[in-house]
């Protein structure tokens, strides 16, 4: 258990750096690649909507399969299609269909983590474990928008940024 335990809070940082790195600068990223409000609004929604429908779609496959397989079915394909929206240019349909099935996957991913934590620690000792999870995967969730600022005044192109993002 203290492996998956180990695993588990890892995961939690590295989701959250990606999630809410890509999450925020998302905006700029397609800004520059030319997308004008409206789009950006479309392809946001687009990206809303697939993490809601991943969440429900999480929980019913995490009832009939073992955690970390779960979670392990959902960020290899949010790891492409993250990266994927470097291949999209400044298609708006296949950017929607990236952040669809990107955030489908990595926020699904981000909240089967959230239900694994609680069946990965003894119940003594289960709401310290998960508030350890959760809590260190905060700390990414700031680091995430940091790292991408620094990549974004380093001078990085929208698509590499979103390459690294999915590396």
């Amino acid at each position: 258990r203290t492996k998956f335990a180990n695993y588990l809070i890892y995961s939690f940082f590295i989701s959250l750096i990606t999630l809410y790195g890509v999450s925020n600068w998302l905006p700029l990223l397609l800004d520059r690649v030319g997308l004008d409000a409206a789009q950006i609004a479309a392809v946001n929604a687009a990206g809303q909507t697939g993490g809601l429908v991943g969440s429900i779609a999480g929980a019913r496959l995490l009832m009939r399969q073992p955690p970390m397989r779960t979670a392990a079915l959902f960020y290899v394909p949010a790891a492409v299609l993250v990266a994927g929206y470097a291949v999209a240019g400044a298609d708006v349909a296949a950017l929607a269909a990236v952040g669809f099935l990107g955030s489908f996957f990595l926020i699904g991913a981000q909240n089967i983590l959230n239900a694994t934590a609680g069946h990965i620690y003894p119940p003594r000792m289960r709401a310290t474990g998960v508030g350890w999870g959760i809590g260190i995967g905060r700390i990414g969730g700031v680091i995430g928008p940091l790292i991408a600022a620094a990549l974004v005044a380093a001078g990085w192109s929208p698509q590499a940024i979103f390459v690294a993002a999915g590396l």
